[in-house]
């Protein structure tokens, strides 16, 4: 039997390319009727990075707040020391000298104590100030292009020469920030405002400090304090929106966002900004709105493309969602998550050559794109390609050994290939990763019950649903581990309440279908597969199951077309051929059984049934070495396979090798200890090498098994009545006689 819940092949999320973060942007509910893999394809964060940038920007751009105009330091200095005067500029002060720059380069030096006091009184007025400007356009200068070390050394500097400067105190604490110095870009956004508290830039780039160390209320105070000193900035706004947006402080978030459409009606920032937290309440087409008029004002901002085809992408509307983002990445070719996302949209539209080729580009331009990797790996098992699918799956683990979502996955696909215990190993590592997911015990649970360790199986299915007790598809899952454990009742216990949460479960139909069919309730296991088959016509297996009721009815015909039909849909399902190649087998159409039980052992080289099956085609051919070789790959397969052992044994029979037969018959009855066939077949056997009294003790045990064995009693009796014994074995002819007349 295949698998009896297929798994969901959808992408979560994970950090994305530098500069731009990505998350899970929604959740589908594990109350359905699937084991879900995860959640969706991922796609970047919109309203906070945006909203960040917006606000950053401002600031960066801060150390020019206050314009310094260049003040006249040459002069003509008198060295009193020497009695000489000097034409020259200042250069710098320290302690107890003065550096000054002749015209011609030279650099001279002037105890401070030597100066006229005249050439003191300017240095320790103008000259300070001066000098304290010069550095602090240089630090601003260091700042902006990114060297906040060398820009905190410059705001030292000027600071030493004129602490009193609140506009350097703002800078350094930015540069601090910067450099990941929360507490020091605090103390000196403070110092500014103590110096000068009408700095509404201190207020906001403290505000941003604070937000980004997640002290929010503080933030919030800070962006209410710069608009108390100037209420129609914009920035401000915007900033503390975003920040009553992750307090959940939704109604003062969006009078904001509102407050900065309004006082920048021509500003694309304020409808991106406003955009992306309408995207983030779920309000998909107000968000299309606002990207739509940013687009308006700045059409060649790759950015507001990429939020607008996220939105679009949301709200499926494939087409339009990757005709933004194309047009993103030819505004901004190096925009590697714009091909990732519209990698996404081709995916979601069924569109895989194409989706590869962006998550290809994507990957080309970022081999650390973690999200990149995940999704090919998706787009190749939806191109068949398993194999590759795991091997980027593989790569993800390795960029994020703590990636949940690639090692589901990962397992899924290894399950699907049978390579049981990789899949275990990943789903394991995931259980400890995120040991309170449903989803994952369920999958843990799959596994094991496809490693017939269906005990193993129901504890993860227990697990799954003490966790999450409406979880439909652990229900059907603990369904079928008790089926395979014989606890019938204990089953359809658990289907009966997947169908209660879920009226019309496909999977929960399916499960009561082969539940109640190893009990013999054909009529009934077929209405179940009818059931399943109403709500959903693809469901191979329940086309498989509706089959086998069939095969059971000696329907031969009807099971191979409810079997053309499931490999319609499933066409590379070892299974489903190894079914129809038993029915044509059935139906004397021998050709094509070998023909489907060449195909199954060609897609599973390990299904020992299909070995086992293809042999009895090869013994109703009279090819027997053909079958033996068949019979010994099935027992190589699966060495407590015993119906390969018994079906192996009659051949070598038939041909004379009545050892070889015995032995093979011994581990039948020995794995099959209540099965009175293998006694029948054995006692026959040993007739045949006159061990008649081991082939009486055989045939009494096949009658201890089952009293009405027509064949038992002939068997018995033949070795009585060779054995001389001739009044016990005219009892068994006897006995042959009325049972064959009752039937």
């Amino acid at each position: 039997m295949s698998e009896l819940f297929p798994w969901d092949r959808l992408c979560p999320g994970d950090a994305g390319s530098p500069g731009h973060r990505a998350v899970n942007v929604r959740k589908r509910s594990t109350r359905s009727g699937r084991l879900l893999a995860l959640t969706d394809l991922s796609w970047p964060v919109l309203g906070c990075v945006v909203l960040g940038r917006v606000l950053l920007g401002a600031v960066v751009c801060g150390w020019a707040i206050l314009g310094w105009p260049a003040l006249a330091t040459a002069r003509t200095w008198h060295d009193a020391a020497e009695n000489r005067d000097v034409e020259a500029d200042l250069a710098d002060i320290t302690a107890n000298e003065v550096v000054l720059v002749t015209s011609d380069g030279a650099r001279v030096r002037l105890k401070l104590d030597a100066l006229a006091k005249s050439d003191r009184e300017f240095v320790e007025g103008p000259g300070r100030i001066a000098l304290s400007a010069v550095l602090y356009d240089e630090a601003g200068a260091l700042l902006a292009a990114g060297d906040a070390a060398g820009a905190i050394a410059k705001f030292d500097r000027a600071l030493s020469l004129r602490p009193e400067f609140p506009e350097a105190l703002l800078n350094r604490g930015l540069a601090h920030d910067m450099a990941g110095r929360y507490a020091d870009a605090v103390a000196d956004y403070t110092a500014a405002l103590q110096l000068d508290p009408t700095l509404a830039a201190a207020h906001v780039n403290r505000a941003i400090a604070h937000r980004n160390h997640e002290r929010r209320d503080e933030a919030v105070a800070d962006f209410t304090a710069a608009l108390r000193l100037d209420p129609k900035d914009a920035d401000s706004h915007r900033g503390r929106a975003a920040v009553c947006f992750e307090l959940g402080r939704i109604d003062d978030a969006r009078n904001d966002f509102d407050a900065a459409v309004a006082l920048e009606p021509r500003n694309p920032d304020s409808y991106k900004a406003r955009g992306s937290f309408l995207y983030l309440l779920g309000e998909r087409q107000k968000a299309i709105d606002d990207f739509g008029e940013g687009i308006r004002l700045s059409p060649e901002d790759p950015s507001l493309r990429f939020q607008r085809g996220n939105a679009y992408e949301d709200l499926r509307e494939w087409d339009k969602a990757i005709d933004d983002l194309t047009r993103a990445v030819k505004l901004d070719p190096d925009f590697v998550d714009a091909y990732s996302v519209r990698g996404v949209a081709h995916y979601h539209a069924g569109q895989i050559p194409e989706a590869t080729a962006d998550f290809d580009e994507a990957i080309r331009r970022n081999a650390g794109f973690v999200s990149a990797w995940f999704n090919r790996g998706l787009a190749r098992l939806a191109a068949g390609d398993r194999r590759q699918a795991i091997d980027d799956w593989t790569e993800a683990i390795r960029l994020a050994p703590r990636h949940v979502e690639a090692r589901v996955n990962r397992a899924l696909a290894q399950l699907e290939s049978e390579q049981f215990d990789a899949a275990l190993d990943d789903l394991n590592q995931a259980v400890e990763l995120a040991p309170g997911r449903a989803s994952i015990y369920a999958h843990r649970g799959a596994c094991q019950a496809r490693r017939k360790k269906f005990a193993a199986a129901l504890a993860d299915y227990n697990r799954a649903l003490e966790l999450d007790p409406e979880f439909v598809a652990a229900l059907c899952g603990r369904g079928y581990a008790e089926q395979q454990l014989r606890r019938i009742d204990a089953a359809l216990a658990d289907f009966n309440a997947a169908l209660r949460l879920e009226p019309g479960s496909s999977e929960a139909h399916l499960g009561r279908g082969h539940a109640l069919a190893s009990q013999g309730l054909l009529n009934d296991a077929s209405a179940e597969y009818e059931a399943a088959l109403r709500r959903r016509p693809d469901l191979a297996q329940a086309l498989v199951g509706r089959a086998i009721v069939r095969q059971a009815r000696s329907e031969w015909r009807q099971s191979v077309a409810d079997l053309d039909q499931a490999l319609q849909l499933e066409p590379n399902s070892d299974v489903t051929l190894n079914n129809r190649g038993f029915a044509y087998f059935k139906l004397g159409e021998m050709d094509r059984a070998l023909a489907d039980f060449d195909a199954s052992a060609r897609l599973n080289p390990s299904l020992a049934l299909t070995r086992n099956n293809r042999a009895m085609v090869y013994v109703s051919l009279g090819r027997f070495e053909a079958a033996i070789a068949d019979f010994d790959q099935a027992i190589a397969l699966d060495e407590d396979y015993a119906d390969a052992y018994g079906n192996r044994g009659f051949v070598r029979h038939k041909l004379g090798r009545f050892d070889d037969a015995l032995a093979d018959y011994s581990m039948y009855i020995r794995l099959q200890p209540r099965t009175s066939q293998g006694y029948i077949n054995r006692g026959l056997t040993l007739c045949q090498v006159k061990r008649f009294d081991e082939a009486i003790a055989d045939f009494t045990a096949a009658l201890n098994i089952d009293p009405n064995l027509p064949d038992a009693y002939q068997g018995r009796g033949v070795a009585l009545q060779a054995k001389g014994l001739a009044d016990q074995a005219r009892r068994d002819f006897e006995q042959l006689k009325r049972r064959s007349t009752s039937r």
